[in-house]
C-alpha cells in the first residue's frame, strides 16, 4: 500500500485581501493540479485528503475528478498543525491498509517527516516544492520507507 503526501501547487501571494485559507491556486498552480492528476495514472487511491485551505482541495480536485471521486477534508492537515499529529494520521492510515492522497503545506509535511525519520523510517530524497509528492511504502500496517518526487510540472 502507498500513502502520497503531495504539497499544495502555486498559489497566489499571501495578502490580507484573502485569508489565508482561502487562497486559491495561480495559473501555474492550476496547470500544476493537472498535471499531479495525470501523475497519477493507474496507481491505486481509495481516498483523497485535503487541509481545509483552498489551495490544498483546488490542487486535488482534478485527481478526484478524474477519479469520480470526493475530497475529504481533515483538520489535522492543516498549515500550523504539529507534524506528530500529521505522523500519527499516516501511522493509522498505515494499520488501515489504504492507498491514500493527502494533500498539506510546507511546513507540516517536512515536521512530519522529521518524525517519521526520527522513528527509524529510511527516506530517500530531500524537499518539499510546491506541487511534489512524497511516497510512502507501506507493508504490514507500517510505513517502511519513503521517497520524494518532484512536482510533475
Amino acid at each position: 500500500m502507498t500513502l502520497y503526501l503531495v504539497r499544495h501547487a502555486s498559489a497566489g501571494p499571501r495578502s490580507g485581501r484573502l485569508g489565508d485559507v482561502e487562497r486559491p491556486l495561480d495559473d501555474k498552480g492550476r496547470a500544476q493540479a493537472q498535471a499531479i492528476a495525470q501523475w497519477f495514472g493507474e496507481r491505486g487511491i481509495d481516498s483523497i485528503y485535503s487541509s481545509p485551505a483552498r489551495r490544498c482541495v483546488e490542487t486535488v480536485e482534478p485527481l478526484a475528478t478524474l477519479r469520480a471521486m470526493s475530497v475529504e477534508i481533515r483538520d489535522e492537515l492543516i498549515e500550523g498543525t504539529n507534524g506528530a499529529t500529521l505522523a500519527a494520521t499516516l501511522g493509522r492510515l498505515a494499520l488501515a491498509g489504504v492507498d491514500a492522497v493527502l494533500c498539506s503545506h510546507g511546513d507540516l509535511i517536512p515536521a512530519a517527516l522529521d518524525e517519521l525519520a526520527h522513528g527509524g523510517i529510511p527516506l530517500a530524497g530531500n524537499g518539499c516544492k510546491k506541487g511534489s509528492i512524497w511516497i510512502l511504502h507501506t507493508s504490514n500496517g507500517q510505513i517502511t520507507e519513503g521517497r520524494y518526487q518532484a512536482a510533475p510540472l
